[in-house]
């Protein structure tokens, strides 16, 4: 029930002279000061709560319900795109593996190819050295007989110059000798 304005000031007034200001001014303020104001009963401020909360349970049911239809369609959703995501990568894998697969069959082809082209180069290559060097050794050869030839005849007439040295030295010398023997006796 609220107070008039009137009714209020008198109350105030007369309450004033025999209890402090505040504490009159603070029991007013429990009641309303009008009409639209009412005072709220423990009975209807619980109904009104019982009724809030009721309304948030069906809002909060409701939202949840939405929120899974949601996750439902995103979960839909990017299960779609991972098997797409999947299905792409297996084609892309497979025909990188089948580039792969024939990129490497050429390298191999290319590799066995230059490989017996270079085989047979080196062995052309080391029978021309062989030719090369059999050439150079039989020259060789020649060269060191004919060198040991002419150094063989070249020893053989100085050791033959040597024996006629030695010899004429020995007719000398016994000539010498005898020469002595005979004029010594």
């Amino acid at each position: 029930m609220a107070l008039s304005e009137k009714a209020r000031s008198h109350i105030y007034t007369g309450l004033s002279n025999v209890i402090d200001q505040e504490a009159v001014a603070e029991m007013l303020s429990r009641f309303p000061a009008r009409d639209v104001d009412e005072a709220v009963t423990k009975e209807h401020l619980d109904a009104q709560i019982a009724l809030i909360r009721s309304e948030l349970h069906i809002e909060i049911s409701a939202l949840r319900n939405e929120i899974m239809d949601v996750l439902n369609a995103a979960r839909a959703a990017a299960a779609t795109a991972i098997d797409g995501l999947r299905a792409d990568t297996t084609t892309a894998i497979n025909e990188l593996r089948t580039e792969l697969t024939t990129t490497i069959n050429g390298l191999q082809s290319d590799t066995t190819t230059a490989i017996y082209g270079l085989r047979a180069d080196t062995t052309e290559a080391i029978n021309e050295v062989r030719v090369d060097l059999t050439t150079a050794i039989t020259g060789l050869r020649a060269d060191t007989a004919t060198a040991m030839g002419g150094l063989r005849g070249d020893i053989e007439h100085a050791i033959c110059q040597q024996l006629y040295w030695l010899v004429g030295t020995m007719i000398t010398l016994f000539a010498i000798c005898t020469t002595l023997i005979l004029t010594l006796r």
